[in-house]
């Protein structure tokens, strides 16, 4: 008798436990008010993403955004967060992951700076002031190689740790940035950065990727946010 009562008892704990994990699956993909946790880094939450989501919030008001900025991936991923917008290669294979956008990486600077100084050719750029971004995935020596220019500068005269400073310093006239057009999309349109070089002399990159767990798709609020994120990439336009 006391086998066959523990083997109740275990039977019983199994099918809470699954009662357990659809109520779970339930709540999560139901269409009601839910809130949808983001993480991304701060430099793309404050120039890229924080700015757009009025239009999520108009199109999906049921849906509460619950915003973490930092620059350490989230991990798990789906014990904190339900979607995650990575800086990084790409290489998550535990995780589905898709590119949001192409970038071109290329000098920007302040245009009164820009006016003082002469750029005959890229060779320029050695000897000027660079800001450096050193979690960028294009760095100034990769710049100087792809346009065929041996030597690279051993120090810079500012070094940051986010795009959103970098991109900063270069507004404010410090130097040179080497950034992202679609990170500084918001300056280069204000004109308080224009591009170094009339030819732009960019390099391609795709460094932010949309992940979350396979199992994360059928969430209602996830497939939601992934939609509206992909028409924001492909609208390019004010914001």
């Amino acid at each position: 008798m006391p086998r066959l009562e523990s083997i109740r008892t275990s039977e019983i704990d199994v099918r809470l436990d699954r009662i357990s994990k659809a109520a779970e699956d339930l709540s999560r993909s139901s269409s009601a008010i839910d809130a949808l946790r983001l993480q991304t880094s701060p430099s793309f939450a404050a120039l890229w993403l924080v700015p757009r989501l009025w239009r999520f919030n108009e199109k999906h008001p049921e849906i509460k955004v619950k915003l973490t900025a930092s620059h350490v991936h989230a991990a798990p991923l789906h014990a904190e967060i339900d979607v995650e917008i990575r800086y990084g290669r790409g290489q998550w294979p535990d995780l589905r992951a898709g590119a949001v956008f192409e970038e071109e990486v290329l000098p920007l600077v302040n245009p009164k700076l820009k006016a003082k100084l002469n750029f005959s050719s890229t060779h320029d750029l050695v000897f000027q002031n660079l800001i450096s971004s050193r979690g960028n995935l294009v760095q100034w020596p990769h710049w100087f190689a792809a346009h065929n220019i041996s030597i690279s500068p051993s120090a810079y005269a500012f070094s940051f740790d986010q795009a959103d400073l970098s991109i900063q310093a270069g507004i404010q006239g410090l130097g040179i940035a080497l950034e992202s057009d679609r990170l500084a999309e918001g300056a280069l349109r204000l004109g308080s950065l224009v591009p170094v070089f009339p030819e732009r002399k960019g390099l391609k990159s795709q460094g932010h990727f949309l992940v979350y767990p396979r199992s994360h798709a059928k969430y209602k609020k996830v497939e939601r946010f992934v939609t509206w994120m992909r028409g924001e990439v492909m609208r390019r336009s004010p914001l």
